[in-house]
């Protein structure tokens, strides 16, 4: 990959439609090893494009971030062994944890667009919506970060048990 992660947050600030799917591109095209080293760098250098005004840049940044996540965890489930190319499961927690906060931000965005470019990161990330949210675990998870995470640009929605709760009513009581 010649590209350094600020060149792929320019092409989604651009919100242009062809530099945006050539960044996509680009990083799905590259070796999963590789994007496991440079993820952090990818994350911390698209995360702060995610706060513009525009649904089309943010939506933007949850695809570039879904896409640039190496899944590496099937691969090492589907393995005899416990590693694949150097990697255990355990190396991955950190990127993992950090994009799933992100794809629960996501989902509290007033733009539709984003919201399903997060649904679909949950479903490359393999989590399913077929369990009732209060069985999950992920409900202790977002009680637990919600105050962590960025303040929120006024187009989205506040992150309140309320807010959460008429979600899953809305999606047939069942969680993400």
């Amino acid at each position: 990959m010649d590209r350094n992660p600020e060149s792929f947050a320019e092409a989604l600030a651009s919100g242009d439609t062809d530099r945006v799917n050539e960044a996509i591109d680009e990083i799905e095209a590259v070796d999963t090893a590789d994007r496991v080293d440079r993820y952090l760098a990818l994350f911390e250098a698209c995360y702060p494009v995610y706060e513009s005004d525009d649904g089309y840049v943010r939506q933007s940044v949850v695809r570039f971030l879904r896409d640039a996540y190496p899944i590496l965890e099937i691969q090492i489930s589907a393995s005899e062994g416990e590693r694949v190319d150097g990697y255990t499961i355990d190396d991955l927690t950190e990127n993992r944890t950090r994009l799933v906060e992100f794809l629960f931000e996501a989902l509290e965005d007033d733009d539709g667009r984003v919201r399903t470019a997060a649904v679909d990161g949950f479903e490359t990330l393999g989590v399913s919506r077929s369990t009732p949210p209060n069985s999950t675990p992920k409900n202790r998870h977002w009680s637990k970060h919600s105050t962590t995470w960025p303040a929120r640009s006024p187009k989205r929605r506040p992150n309140t048990p309320k807010t959460r709760n008429a979600r899953w009513t809305a999606w047939g009581s069942s969680g993400v």
